[in-house]
C-alpha cells in the first residue's frame, strides 16, 4: 500500500527482458477503481523490473493521485 493505493507489480516478459508495469487500485466511494500502468522501459532482471514497477507506480500516484482513475 502507498498513500491509500494498492500497488501490484506486473512486469511483462518480452523475450529475455521484462517490461515495467503495475496495477494500481483504490476504493473510492465504495467502488474499487483500477489502473494498469505499462511503461516502455524494459529490464533484464525480474527483481529489478519489480522494483522499477513499484517506483514508477508511486511516481504516478504522487503526480496524479485520484485523477488517475478519471
Amino acid at each position: 500500500d502507498y498513500q491509500g493505493f494498492a500497488i501490484t507489480p506486473e512486469p511483462a516478459r518480452e523475450g529475455a527482458r521484462f517490461r515495467v508495469g503495475a496495477r494500481i487500485e483504490k476504493e473510492i466511494g465504495g467502488t474499487l477503481k483500477s489502473h494498469t500502468l505499462i511503461r516502455a522501459d524494459t529490464l533484464e532482471d525480474l527483481d529489478t523490473a519489480v522494483e522499477a514497477s513499484i517506483r514508477k507506480a508511486k511516481q504516478v500516484i504522487d503526480e496524479q493521485g485520484d485523477r488517475l482513475f478519471d
